[in-house]
Order: C-alpha cells, then sequence, then structure tokens
C-alpha cells in the first residue's frame, strides 16, 4: 500500500501578497518621516565637512610648518586650503558665511593656521531651511568644534 503524502513546503499566493501588503503599508507610513530627516541630515553633514577641512588645514600647517589658510571664495563659491588643489562646495540649498576673530576684515574671509597649532581664529555659518550649525575656531589652540 503506497501512502501518498505530500509534503509541500514554501508559501501560498495568499500569503505572500498579504506579507507584500502589509510591508507597502508599513513604507508609506515611514517613508515621509525619512523625507522630514533629510534636510537635517544635509546640512549636519556639511557642517562635518567643514570641521574636517579646517582640521585638516591645522595639522598640515603643523606638520609642514607654515601658514595654511582656509579662505572663502566668492567666485566659484568654495572654501581653499592653501597648498590643495581640490575646493570644497556645498549644496545651493545651504548658505554658509565665514568669519575671522583676528586679522584685517578688508582682506577675504579666510581662517589662518600657524604652525604652533594657533590660528585667526573664526566662524563658519551653515544655515538651511530654519537650522544652522556653527563650526568654531578657537584662535588660542587653534580647536575645532561643531556647535548646533
Amino acid at each position: 500500500m503506497h501512502a501518498s503524502s505530500h509534503n509541500q513546503s514554501g508559501f501560498t499566493l495568499l500569503e505572500l501578497l498579504v506579507t507584500m501588503l502589509i510591508a507597502v503599508m508599513a513604507i508609506s507610513v515611514v517613508a515621509p518621516r525619512f523625507s522630514a530627516l533629510i534636510p537635517g541630515v544635509e546640512i549636519k553633514g556639511e557642517a562635518q565637512k567643514v570641521a574636517a577641512l579646517l582640521r585638516f588645514a591645522r595639522s598640515r600647517s603643523i606638520a609642514e610648518g607654515d601658514v595654511i589658510s582656509a579662505v572663502y571664495i566668492e567666485e566659484p563659491l568654495a572654501i581653499e586650503v592653501t597648498g590643495s588643489s581640490k575646493l570644497y562646495t556645498w549644496p545651493a540649498s545651504i548658505t554658509l558665511e565665514l568669519s575671522r576673530e583676528l586679522g584685517n576684515s578688508d582682506d577675504a574671509p579666510e581662517i589662518r593656521f600657524y604652525p604652533d597649532g594657533s590660528s585667526t581664529g573664526g566662524v563658519v555659518s551653515l544655515k538651511s531651511d530654519g537650522l544652522s550649525y556653527t563650526v568654531a575656531v578657537d584662535w588660542l589652540t587653534g580647536r575645532v568644534t561643531i556647535n548646533d
């Protein structure tokens, strides 16, 4: 006597459709919340990039024993580090301003770093959609910090 047992494994079409429906509903609820976070993530990322750029300039100044500047350029809109061929640019949705603490205000906005680790000090302000971050450089220590 043959007992015919059909042990089939897998999912039925109905089970797959129900699972897909639940996944689509979950994504439709969560997706708008992620898009609301994107502007904040973008400006924070740009603030971190500016801080990294300024820390790089300070490190180069100490390592090379020379004055290194981070200069705000109006055309094209960018920040350039002395001796580097790369320009730091930012998205058009973000407003960026650079001001320094010490030195002649008639010169182009820049933050200078000296071989002893100090700097002219200054602040880079980033603003977008009501959000703002500042990247501050302490004139005495050259330390770079991000404030929101």
